[in-house]
């Protein structure tokens, strides 16, 4: 079986000690490590943001690029299937 070994990196943080508090017991409830806790979500923010911008990029290119706006001339006709 393959996997995938991911690089990480350690970066020191300061947050409000209510927060921490806050942290630390979520993730108790959830019974995970606070450090792994606090990885998943500082990925997942992390993720969602560099999804939005790829979906900007995308979008602009979609509304911009001839060969993929073509068919938006037919927006608003009616569609009849063959049979």
């Amino acid at each position: 079986m393959n996997t995938i070994k991911t690089e990480k990196k350690t970066k020191l943080i300061t947050i409000p000690k209510d927060v921490f508090d806050y942290l630390s017991v979520v993730a108790k409830e959830n019974k995970i490590s606070l450090n792994r806790y606090l990885e998943s979500i500082i990925t997942d923010v992390a993720r969602q943001d560099m999804l939005k911008k790829s979906s900007e990029i995308m979008l602009h290119g979609y509304k911009n690029d001839p060969d993929l706006t073509a068919f938006t001339e037919l927006d608003g006709e009616d569609y009849y299937e063959t049979e």
